[in-house]
């Protein structure tokens, strides 16, 4: 099943918040077999020309929100799935939440518990910010689309929750429409609504006690909920889940904090470990605003007041990172964020001392193209998918991936583009060629957020801002060129005692490794403003070698 998220000015764009950032990411992780697509306007034009069609045909001024409800329900009468707004945190896998929205209907909309009504927004009976269809052509979905769509193009008369209302006068109109929905689940929408409230101690106990029902996701969460999240068991009630809230805003706004009283200490406490422990469910971006309740819930504990130094591991693709990282895992006493194809926000970096590797910037470019090739084009006929491990398959995970979505191992138009460049030397040459397609072409390719060709060095450095900024708090940078060597300074740096059952993958085989100076002299182009001035700045204050700045320099010996 396809999961349908919708940024229209495109995920890179800086107008997507880092509250949306993370619910997209969320949606990622929890996933699983199902794909989650994330569409601009460009992709909108390639899988739903329709939609473009209609736009251009009102006559009427609509807002970019509902162009998003008239978009979400052409996707789920065309290719059902599920839509979720991008501000929709998920606390369930894709899988629990399929299976506890759908065990009695094909279709799905959170519920109020009660008609809302106003004169000028319409009736709500329910909530359209999660949808979900299990099959395309659902007669529900398709009266709903053709009602709406019926609306935006010819009503003068418009209100903000006009697809709530048409939804409404189907129910009291069309007897299918109502046969159709009449055993769809009952899930309240003011339990994923509430939880998104900036200031829950405002709440009165009765506007509490109504939310006595569990939920699977949240609206709009705020910083402070959304950070508590990862602590509380999925199966807690949401009324429980706000009081502990509640109680984390009164200790906010305590002057004393070491005073308060040792019961409610100590269960916030446990809660903030909690917290720590639940590595990759808390995007770094959202601790922003909550990193001084987090200092202060870890000082409520008088007896523990020595402070454990927090490492944030950046694997940079194709930089040996796996190596490293299978030390710091056998060592469970570090405090380690581990960050690989994301990276840590500027406004987190103080609470953090950084750890990683990097690369000569074209040496990784081909062996993150040759890595990236190799996986779109293996043939995995022959594949046991129940039987694959770092032992026997290049990268696993992605070719599980590919082989669960039809052989699509990124994105459709991501594969496209990756075998239309039979090397990463065809690729470089193109980055300036004068054929204006094929310099497009290799210019997408570079610029999709999809693998390692776009996340370089840079990009996990913030194009050497990072190391302006913060220096201070890098504790160690390796290369892979010295590898065996840094990998010795790191263990003595970070009382590395274990040794390290690293991963080996399977060859890459006969890749294509060499490069034309024409080549080379793009990609240091290409790269001048992201890897090459990060790697001046790692020089400028002294975390690099000459030698290695030097080398950097220069063209590189080729390896995987």
């Amino acid at each position: 099943m396809k999961i349908w998220l919708c940024w229209f000015q495109g995920e890179q764009d800086s107008s997507l918040s880092s509250r949306d950032k993370a619910c997209i990411g969320r949606w990622r992780e929890v996933a699983g077999s199902h794909e989650v697509i994330v569409l601009d306007k460009n992709r909108i034009d390639q899988i739903l020309p329709e939609y473009q069609d209609i736009i251009n045909a009102c006559k009427h001024e609509r807002s970019l929100q509902h162009k998003a409800d008239l978009l979400r329900l052409l996707l789920l009468e065309k290719y059902g799935g599920i839509w979720s707004d991008t501000s929709v945190y998920p606390l369930e896998s894709a899988d629990r939440i399929i299976q506890k929205t759908t065990q009695t209907s094909d279709i799905f909309f959170y519920s109020f518990s009660q008609k809302r009504i106003s004169a000028s927004k319409g009736d709500r009976l329910i909530a359209n910010w999660f949808i979900i269809a299990k099959e395309p052509n659902n007669y529900a979905i398709q009266a709903l689309t053709s009602e709406y769509k019926k609306r935006f193009l010819t009503s003068k008369k418009w209100r903000y929750f006009e697809m709530h209302q048409a939804y409404c006068d189907l129910v009291d109109n069309d007897s299918k429409f109502r046969d159709s929905i009449s055993n769809m689940q009952h899930l309240s929408a003011e339990s994923a609504l509430v939880l998104g409230r900036k200031r829950m101690s405002l709440l009165k106990d009765e506007q509490i006690n109504i939310h006595n029902k569990s939920t699977l996701m949240v609206k709009k969460p705020a910083p402070i909920s959304l950070a508590l999240f990862p602590c509380i068991d999925r199966k807690a009630l949401v009324k429980n889940i706000i009081q502990v809230i509640i109680q984390i805003e009164k200790l906010q706004s305590t002057p004393d904090y070491q005073i308060i009283p040792r019961p409610i200490s100590d269960e916030i406490l446990l809660n903030y470990k909690r917290i720590n422990q639940s590595e990759g469910i808390l995007p770094p971006a959202l601790r922003e605003k909550t990193r001084a309740l987090h200092q202060k819930l870890l000082s409520i504990d008088s007896s523990k007041n020595v402070k454990v130094e927090k490492i944030a591991y950046l694997h940079i693709g194709k930089c040996a990172g796996t190596t490293l990282y299978d030390y710091f895992k056998s060592n469970p006493e570090i405090d380690i964020t581990y960050l690989h194809m994301k990276r840590i926000e500027l406004a987190d970096c103080l609470d953090y001392k950084f750890a990683f590797f990097i690369r000569h910037p074209i040496s990784r470019f081909v062996s993150a193209f040759n890595h990236t090739k190799r996986i779109v084009e293996l043939d995995t006929s022959g594949l046991d998918i129940n039987q694959l491990n770092h032992s026997n398959s290049y990268a696993p995970k992605r070719i599980k991936r590919k082989m669960l979505h039809g052989g699509i191992a990124f994105s459709k138009q991501y594969d496209q583009l990756v075998r239309h460049f039979n090397s990463a030397n065809e690729l470089a040459e193109s980055l300036y060629s004068e054929d204006i397609k094929q310099c497009k072409k290799a210019r997408k390719l570079m610029s999709l957020p999809n693998e390692h060709l776009f996340k370089s060095i840079g990009w996990y450095l913030h194009n050497g801002e990072l190391i302006e900024k913060f220096s201070q708090n890098i504790k160690f940078v390796g290369c892979v060129e010295t590898i065996e060597q840094d990998i010795q300074i790191a263990k003595t740096l970070f009382g590395l005692k274990t040794t390290s059952d690293s991963r080996k993958r399977a060859g890459l085989g006969n890749s294509k490794k060499t490069l034309t100076a024409r080549a080379i002299r793009n990609l240091q182009m290409w790269y001048q403003k992201t890897d090459y001035q990060t790697i001046q700045s790692l020089y400028n204050h002294n975390l690099i070698t000459k030698d290695i700045y030097n080398y950097y320099q220069l063209p590189p010996t080729i390896s995987n």
